[in-house]
């Protein structure tokens, strides 16, 4: 740390020296009245040509002593190495300081000293030195960089296009608004010459005068601060925690503690922070010298009602509860066709809060579980319109939470059991259910209910069709798979022999072993570009099939991937010779196939 902080005293001195003396040298020196030489277009310092030209930073800061210095075409000027190295070479190529406003004078320079005035023209890495920045964040830094174009040596580009050079990485630059400023804290009456160090904790218990100061902020770490700061005068430029160079922008009483001069002498208060700005009467703050500091440490307990609501709401309730407390239980959430669970330690419901032993210790999500109410889906079956026959469904758009699918009491089995119960065949869209997981897997071995699917929309959240999903279905005539999907697992749909219509979205990439196998009523199927592998059987004795639409070429066909040996090598033939597009034969008896020109 030492050597950085006297390499940066020396750099930062270097530059602003070099900068200084070149302006000083050209504010003595008479110009000449014409240009002595052809405009340089390739923006070499040996040249001289013209008065120079002027690089205008636009929404550049006031209130600061700014230099630019124009780097030959290629020179990485992106970190403190880069620009250390470039800086030793004397590899820049124009100089410009103390602007008028926002707008720079250029002057060339040989790598030894100062040329007439410079007119380059292309694209030039450039270097915006701030003698009073700061090396740590980008809202104020020493140094940014842009590469700016420039004609006859005159060039414009915005302060925001800057990107900051900080030690541990950089960033665009965030321009301060002065309406709406952000990270800023005021002290008022603090003594001239006074350097603070000020770390602002994410706390809002109370402070009080019963523990020892150090050991304190050695316990405040776990809090997680959100911002730190060193200013030498007010205000100080909050700079946001963990690694990022973003000013901080927290609205809400934080805790605040302040080292003086890096001595001993510290003060803490709890100050109200609204975008990261905030005003401390400095003789008003806690002197901790001599007195330790306590605080009561809390954490955030969020409920999430996970698809219920409270009185309309869906959004989280929050309660803040102090550190090894119980937490109070709030009211109970509600949903359509679901009785309320309780309240688990995590989205998977394998550990649920106990309210009277458990305590906090952490920032914590508690998760509400919800139980399908079987009765009160079936009724809701029962009242809609249709569902006599296989062929004129009831639709039944639902927004449940299906839960671990394969689980003895999950709620897919309930929501069989209720249809069953009406006694009604169901068209189900479940695209806006939810459940545990991203694979559509349900038990295979649970049955009930099964036979009264006539059709089905997959939950938007899959991403797979488990193995044997579907497996005798037989009345299920149509499927629609949402776009996230990206396989469908072995004999997934096996057996359905009612399924005449199945979309296979463009995001499916595998169709597993015998994924339509024995799906005696499809006749025709869309084979996407997005398949890369088509398995084993996978359409086997689908004997109806008539008409295959291939989006990509080169694929191979698993052994009688389509109804049978035959009719699986004719098609790999015709498939191989003609590429993407339609394949038919004439009829359901025939094992030639041929491609639809």
């Amino acid at each position: 740390m030492q050597k950085k902080n006297i390499f940066v005293c020396g750099f930062v001195c270097g530059i602003f020296a070099v900068a200084l003396i070149i302006a000083l040298a050209f504010t003595a020196c008479d110009q000449p009245d014409n240009p002595v030489g052809p405009a340089n277009q390739g923006g070499n310092p040996d040249t001289p040509g013209g008065t120079g030209g002027k690089l205008t930073v636009n929404n550049l800061p006031g209130g600061a002593t700014h230099a630019v210095y124009v780097f030959a075409s290629g020179t990485d000027i992106s970190t403190f190495t880069a620009i250390t190295n470039a800086y030793s070479s004397a590899s820049y190529q124009a100089v410009g300081a103390s602007p008028s406003g926002n707008v720079f004078d250029l002057t060339g320079w040989n790598g030894t000293s100062a040329t007439n005035g410079w007119t380059g023209s292309g694209s030039f890495p450039v270097l915006l030195f701030n003698a009073s920045g700061s090396t740590t964040g980008t809202e104020n830094p020493m140094y940014s960089w842009a590469t700016i174009s420039f004609t006859g040596g005159n060039g414009a580009a915005s302060y925001s296009s800057f990107t900051a050079v900080v030690y541990g990485g950089g960033g665009p630059i965030d321009p301060i608004d002065p309406n709406n400023p952000k990270g800023k804290l005021t002290i008022t009456n603090l003594s001239a010459g006074n350097s603070l160090a000020i770390t602002v904790y994410n706390y809002d218990g109370e402070i009080t005068s019963q523990m020892d100061l150090t050991g304190v902020q050695t316990d405040l770490s776990k809090l997680a601060a959100v911002s730190f700061g060193l200013a030498n005068s007010s205000p100080a430029s909050l700079v946001k925690s963990g690694g990022s160079t973003s000013a901080f922008d927290g609205t809400g009483t934080y805790l605040v503690i302040m080292a003086v001069n890096t001595t001993s002498v510290r003060y803490a208060e709890q100050v109200e922070f609204t975008d990261g700005c905030a005003e401390i009467n400095f003789d008003m703050l806690l002197n901790m010298i001599d007195l330790p500091l306590i605080y009561t440490v809390r954490y955030n307990v969020i409920f999430n009602p996970n698809g219920g609501n409270w009185d309309g709401s869906t959004n989280n309730k929050t309660e803040k509860v102090e550190e090894y407390n119980t937490v109070s239980e709030p009211d109970e959430p509600a949903r359509q066709f679901h009785n309320f669970g309780g309240w688990y330690k995590e989205n998977t419901f394998n550990d649920e809060w106990d309210f009277m032993s458990d305590t906090v210790s952490e920032n914590i999500i508690l998760y509400a579980k919800w139980i399908l109410d079987k009765d009160a889906i079936s009724t809701f079956i029962t009242s809609q319109t249709g569902g006599s026959s296989a062929s004129a469904p009831a639709n039944l758009p639902l927004e449940i939470d299906l839960g671990s699918m394969t689980q003895t009491d999950s709620n897919w089995k309930i929501l069989l059991e209720a249809i069953d119960d009406a006694q009604k065949y169901v068209n189900l869209d479940l695209s806006d259910s939810t459940m545990t997981g991203t694979e559509f897997n349900p038990d295979y071995n649970f049955s009930t209910g099964k036979s009264y699917i006539a059709g089905i929309t997959l939950p938007n959240t899959a991403t797979s069709i488990g193995d044997n999903a579907f497996n005798g279905c037989n009345k299920l005539a149509s499927v629609t798979i949402e776009n996230n999907v990206t396989e469908i697992g072995y004999s997934a749909f096996a057996g359905c022999t009612s399924l005449t219509s199945v979309t296979i979205p463009n995001n499916v990439t595998s169709i597993q072993q015998e994924s339509f196998s024995n799906c005696t009523s499809l006749t025709s199927i869309i084979i996407p570009n997005s398949v890369t592998s088509i398995g084993v059987g996978a359409f086997w004795n689908c004997t109806s099939l008539t008409n295959i639409q291939f989006g990509k070429a080169g694929l191979t066909l698993g052994v009688n991937a389509f109804i049978n040996a035959n009719n699986t090598t004719s098609l790999q033939t015709a498939y191989t010779a003609g590429g993407i597009g339609t394949y038919t034969r004439p009829d359901t008896t025939s094992t030639t196939w041929s491609k639809v020109e």
